[in-house]
């Protein structure tokens, strides 16, 4: 496959394209002309395979940095709906990332659900158990309030 990048072109395949991709959201401080690059790297890519997925993932980083969140959250849907030969990692960082969104939208139960989906499936996933309030301390198990947890060190 040909494309036009930065003024010269290239042949590369669709790994090529996820490699760019990758290295232009995970920037220390991507641009947004550099968030712009990875949308278009994406422009007209089905959910077809596993690369794919991984590049429309990043596409929808990109929109939500850029503060584009109604795409964003458009883009994890999509991107939800084909699950059969995806990996559950990247299913569940698609899943917890629309909840991000969904909070930034204000759509509170939208983002709840998803993060009570992700509890069920991986009640250890990121910081999922205290966005719902289920954080367990570390000395003991049982539930811990909420409030303590600004309480911790970082």
């Amino acid at each position: 496959m040909s494309v036009g990048w930065r003024g010269a072109h290239y042949t590369i395949g669709s790994r090529g394209f996820l490699s760019i991709a990758e290295l232009l959201v995970d920037a220390n401080r991507p641009t947004k002309r550099t968030l712009t690059e990875v949308i278009e790297l994406a422009k007209g890519v089905a959910n077809d395979s596993d690369i794919h997925a991984n590049l429309l993932f990043c596409k929808a980083q990109a929109l939500h940095q850029l503060g584009l969140l109604t795409p964003a959250r458009n883009e994890r849907t999509k991107f939800l709906r084909k699950r059969s030969h995806r990996s559950t990692e990247l299913l569940q960082a698609a899943r917890y990332e629309r909840a991000l969104v969904y909070e930034a939208l204000n759509q509170e139960a939208r983002a709840r659900s998803d993060f009570e989906s992700l509890y069920a499936d991986d009640p250890s996933h990121k910081d999922v158990g205290e966005r719902l309030g289920l954080a367990f301390s570390h000395d003991a198990q049982r539930p811990m309030e909420t409030s303590k947890l600004s309480s911790w060190p970082v």
